[in-house]
């Protein structure tokens, strides 16, 4: 009886997790429809916009509105609300239209070391790698990885607002290269830990939180995984695995 009463319990919890995976694929499938065509309308004015201000700013320099410092001070803030809307129609694109991955020979080091490169950050936040030696290669879209880690390394500046540090390490375990992103900020809290992957969940002011959901797609695109834990006021790590070249360590 305890046999088939822990039989039915481990077919509903299957047929229960089925049921999310769709629910979920199906509200995905939607998102990325809308954020298509969201983007598309608003892309556009966007760029009027943002000619106007250029355009505003070059001819109040040359006027008596040079003399009013707020005038630029507003024109200012107009750039850089306009900047990251910009940034928010990039994510709903790259959301709507993450692509298959076009798999070569990289190293995961190397990746990272392109990512910090380009990812801006706070002086007070210090970078620590610790890499085991002679990590295999993996293969991968480099240019879609570098979009991840470069996600992870502003999600980890940012959650340092008074600074601190991120550690980069790398291993290997169980036929992946195992990298985690560790940041000493202020963590998160234990019901919004839960939904940190889930499309259009934020608790930046700024954002409309696809990032991770961006990340996420693209590490199961390459057969991966992605975990998050975190302490509210004890820092998060990020762990991301992905798979091998060959899928065997180096001898």
């Amino acid at each position: 009886m305890l046999e088939t009463n822990a039989d039915l319990r481990a077919a509903y919890q299957e047929i229960r997790d089925a049921q999310e995976k769709l629910v979920r694929t199906e509200r995905l499938a939607a998102i990325g429809e809308l954020s298509a065509g969201v983007a598309h309308d608003l892309r556009n004015p966007l760029g009027a916009i943002k000619n106007a201000a250029y355009y505003i700013k070059k001819k109040a320099k040359d006027s008596d509105l040079a003399q009013n410092p707020r005038i630029g001070e507003f024109l200012e803030i107009m750039e850089e609300e306009i900047e990251t809307s910009n940034e928010i129609l990039v994510d709903l694109m790259d959301f709507a239209r993450v692509n298959p991955p076009n798999r070569f020979p990289i190293l995961a080091q190397t990746v990272v070391d392109s990512a910090l490169a380009r990812t801006p950050m706070k002086e007070s936040v210090k970078v620590e790698k610790n890499f085991w030696p002679s990590l295999p290669q993996l293969l991968a879209d480099g240019e879609q990885i570098r979009r991840v880690f470069g996600n992870l390394i502003k999600n980890a500046d940012e959650a340092m607002p008074e600074g601190g540090t991120l550690t980069i390490s790398g291993k290997t375990l169980d036929g992946f290269v195992e990298l985690q992103f560790t940041d000493t900020g202020e963590g998160i809290s234990i019901p919004d830990l839960g939904r940190v992957m889930d499309p259009l969940f934020t608790t930046k002011s700024k954002g409309i939180g696809l990032g991770l959901s961006i990340v996420n797609m693209i590490i199961g695109r390459h057969n991966g995984t992605m975990g998050v834990s975190s302490k509210e006021g004890d820092g998060t790590t990020v762990t991301v695995r992905l798979p091998f070249e060959n899928g065997e360590e180096d001898k």
